[in-house]
């Protein structure tokens, strides 16, 4: 590589940072020439957590050392912060981040399966902005100066984006595009809008947003960010690209409650609000949270911004047939190449008789609509039919395909969900050619054939290399929605006495539906390998380099209410993993990682500290009749394996 030009090997690390970044280190110990080269994709993006004063100065000298001694200022592109800067009174100036905890946030470890995601859709009260001084943030405003060619600042921690950093951005030469993804306003019920603010909000720097609003928050008072955000987008910020509504709902309170039948008061504005009203050019517009976006939020949204002109459209907090219709019939997505869609509401009703039909008819006129799609993320109550316009319409030019059905096919008052079989997934294969990326679920059958033949057919994807898969271990005895409540289960003729015999005398499930689901949620790592196996070791065109694995649906087994011991065997049976396959060539080795690991054994270690020695549960023997227990005084826990892949 040393006698290659300098901007080929630039190129090279690019593409090991992308694809190994434990080797670019690796290889820029080689020589100096790969050093480099390397440096430019080392120090691209740099980031710092922020807990205390006394750990942001020293971690902003650290790296202005580290930057200084590799002669890599000139590399940095995109400076991230996370974290939080407590109040000067709460800060004890601790040198090292704060340590773990098991909590509310933590408890099941979505975090390492899904990613972190401020989707929190409990909203309380505005409260007021953390009055922290600015002078804490100077260490990292002189640091920002020193970066000469800094293109995005991405601002990820709760307290107001301080104004001495904002400074930092403007007064630079090149332009900064800054990321805020948890901005909140909350100023807009004073009688003039907080200057900072404003100034936040007018900034030409200003490049994404992320805004939570509500209709009223859990103090009863109006809440406003909504309207806010709109008037940001209409003229206010002038390169703003990338908005994120998140709707949340309002945490019960008394104040709430007390309010119910107040109007709400409509938004004064910004005070003051001397910029002329226009229509925006965003790239990228993001509904997401609770409840159901309608036809009057779309119009709403497309008198502020000009939906011609978008690339990606996320729809996560649903839309319904009417909404449906309005985006098909009254908007153009001639740029669109990224959709995120959840469909809702497709259950009859007095108001909407034709119920799923409308929503799937709509659906596939929307669909119909836009040019084909690249990246494509499905989710919620969609009929076979709208799977099947997706790959006529998209099919061919698909790269990224995440399907999430959880109902549809209306049968009486009940909803049963779409399931992705064999037939499906060849008919994806065939209509998929370019798919390197799929999410999808696979129906958990104790690992028997109709299972182990869907995870042999992902193996023909030709281009297919990094897959995620949610196992569906519900029992399908129970897919319409079915309840024990008050109702005895239903019967299987394969259950023998044990299995006909009830839960206990309030769940009036049986305990072989109980049983069937404690085998398909006990997902082991020898299982998730076996699962690689079947689709790595037939594999056409491209290897397979990453395989998640999570596993869904446990406690879907017909039991009325809820019971916390079957929730706690359920969640420890139910395991999630990260299988990456070597960047080797020549390798055939797998790296297995458990995710959520940390927060399982939290959870284990309080179950067993507040275990009293008692008889056995009805949940606990109807583990026992799987996995035997091996002494008197044995755990459970360490005591099961999943049962095995078969094979025809």
């Amino acid at each position: 590589m040393d006698g290659l030009p300098f901007e080929i090997g630039c190129r090279i690390c690019e593409y090991i940072h992308d694809t190994h970044r434990p080797s670019l280190f690796a290889l820029a110990l080689a020589s100096k020439n790969s050093h480099s080269a390397a440096c430019a994709s080392i120090f691209r993006d740099i980031h710092i957590t922020v807990s205390s004063r006394a750990k942001l100065a020293r971690d902003v000298v650290r790296l202005a050392s580290t930057l200084e001694r590799n002669e890599a200022w000139k590399y940095v592109r995109r400076l991230e912060l996370d974290g939080n800067m407590p109040a000067l009174k709460d800060d004890g100036g601790s040198l090292s981040s704060p340590e773990w905890t098991l909590n509310n946030a933590t408890w099941y470890g979505t975090d390492e399966i899904y990613g972190k995601t401020d989707d929190l859709t409990m909203f309380g009260g505005d409260g007021h902005p953390p009055r922290v001084e600015d002078d804490c943030w100077a260490p990292l405003a002189r640091l920002i100066d020193s970066i000469p060619y800094l293109a995005d600042l991405a601002y990820d921690c709760p307290s107001q984006f301080p104004p001495r950093l904002l400074h930092a951005i403007h007064s630079r030469p090149r332009h900064c595009r800054l990321h805020l993804p948890k901005f909140r306003f909350r100023s807009l019920r004073k009688p003039e809008t907080d200057p900072h603010e404003l100034a936040i909000a007018t900034s030409p720097c200003l490049h994404a947003i992320s805004v939570q609003f509500t209709w009223r928050d859990s103090s009863g008072l109006d809440n406003y960010s909504e309207d806010a955000a709109l008037r940001t987008v209409a003229g206010l910020a002038p390169k703003l690209k990338k908005v994120r509504m998140v709707h949340g709902y309002p945490a019960s309170s008394a104040a709430l409650y007390s309010s119910r039948d107040r109007p709400r008061e409509p938004w004064k504005g910004f005070v003051p609000d001397a910029f002329p009203h226009k229509v925006a050019a965003l790239d990228q517009l993001s509904l997401c949270g609770h409840g159901q976006i309608l036809p009057t939020t779309l119009e709403e949204w497309s008198r502020h911004t000009d939906m011609s002109n978008l690339r990606t459209l996320a729809l996560s907090e649903g839309v319904g047939a009417s909404g449906l219709h309005w985006l098909a019939t009254q908007c153009s997505f001639p740029r669109l190449c990224s959709l995120e869609l959840r469909m809702v509401d497709g259950r009859a009703t007095s108001l909407n008789p034709a119920g799923a039909t409308d929503l799937t008819v709509y659906a596939i006129w929307f669909l119909a609509s836009i040019p084909a799609l690249e990246d494509l993320e499905l989710s919620g109550c969609f009929e076979p039919a709208v799977l099947d316009a997706v790959l006529e319409h998209h099919g061919r030019t698909l790269v990224r395909l995440v399907m999430a059905p959880t109902g549809t096919d209306i049968q009486g008052s009940t909803l049963k969900r779409t399931q992705l079989t064999l037939g499906v997934v060849r008919q994806m294969r065939a209509s998929c050619t370019a798919l390197t990326d799929l999410t999808m679920p696979v129906r958990r059958t104790r690992g028997q054939p109709p299972e182990t033949t869907i995870y042999k057919a992902l193996g023909m994807f030709p281009r297919l290399h990094t897959l995620f898969l949610t196992l569906d271990a519900s029992n399908p005895a129970f897919d319409g929605g079915i309840s024990a409540m008050g109702r005895d289960a239903p019967d299987d003729s394969t259950f023998d006495n044990f299995e006909r015999q009830f839960y206990d005398s309030m769940h009036r499930s049986r305990n072989g539906h109980v049983r069937m689901n404690f085998i398909n949620c006990a997902v082991d790592e020898t299982l998730a390998r076996s699962i690689w196996d079947a689709i790595a070791d037939d594999k056409v065109g491209f290897p397979l380099r990453s395989l998640k694995l999570t596993t869904t649906g446990g406690l879907q087994c017909g039991v009325a209410g809820f019971s916390f011991p079957l929730m706690n065997i359920m969640q420890h049976l139910s395991r999630s993993y990260q299988l990456t396959g070597s960047v080797r060539d020549d390798s055939g080795e797998v790296e297995v990682c458990e995710l959520g690991k940390r927060a399982r054994e939290a959870r284990d270690k309080q179950e067993r500290e507040k275990t009293v020695k008692q008889a056995e549960s009805p949940e606990i023997v109807i583990l026992r009749s799987i996995w035997p227990a091996n002494g008197e005084d044995s755990d459970w826990r360490e005591e099961w394996s999943s049962w095995p892949l078969q094979y025809d």
